[in-house]
Parts: C-alpha cells; structure tokens; sequence
C-alpha cells in the first residue's frame, strides 16, 4: 500500500475505527472489535466477539495486548483505554487510532480521494437500497 493510499484509507475510516480491529495476547488471537459507534466526542463502542466475560475487565486489557488494525495490519497507538457499557455489552474505547503520519491532517488531494473511497466502499445502510 502506498503511502497516499495508506493516509487516505485510514482518514476515510476515522483513523482505522471503522474497519475494526483484532486483539491479539502473546501472538494469538483472542478477539475482534466490530462494529464501531462514536458513543460521545472522543468514546467509540465495539462489539466484542466472541463475546467471553473476561474481555469486559481492566485486567484483561492492562496485561499487555496488542491491538492490530484490520485496515492496515499495524498496532494501533498504545495510547487507548478501555471502560464498559454493561448495558449494551459493548467495549468503550477512548484513543485507540492509526497514526497517519506527518502532516497529521489531510491535504487538499488527500480531502478529495477521501470522498471518493467513501463512495465506493460505502456500506448498504437499508437491506433493500445500496
């Protein structure tokens, strides 16, 4: 992947949120993060799967696991936290992205490639329109 293309997939998914990531302990894979939703301004929530009690506590996440991006295949910024919305079963995350790299923000033809992966790669938000 180039770099252009690297920055502008990572600015079209919220900086690596949306394509989901996998959680991986000693080099095993234990669990994914689906389905992202920004809960507040910096709080995005995840679906955990599979869904196992010991991924909803703080020990599990402090004892050192990687999270690796499904977008690019790189750790994530080891500047994350995690909380719990029991009600919902979803794990909180606060400050868990992709670095795109200097410059942080998007350039003018970067803004313009953004919108044009966003329209090809748009998921179907109706069963029955595209």
């Amino acid at each position: 992947m180039s770099r252009t293309s690297r920055r502008v997939a990572i600015f079209a998914t919220d900086y690596g949120r949306e394509a989901g990531w996998d959680v991986f302990v000693k080099g095993t894979l234990v669990c994914s993060l689906e389905d992202s939703r920004q809960n507040e301004q910096f709080w995005h929530s995840y679906v955990v799967s599979p869904a196992d009690p010991s991924f909803f506590c703080h020990q599990f996440w402090e004892s050192g696991v990687e999270v690796v991006s499904r977008l690019t295949g790189e750790k994530a910024v080891r500047s994350w936290f995690v909380n719990f919305d029991r009600v919902e079963g979803r794990l909180l995350v606060r400050a868990l992205y992709l670095d795109p790299g200097f410059p942080e923000w998007p350039t003018f033809w970067e803004r313009r490639l953004v919108s044009r992966w966003r329209a090809r790669n748009r998921r179907p938000t109706h069963p029955f329109r595209g």
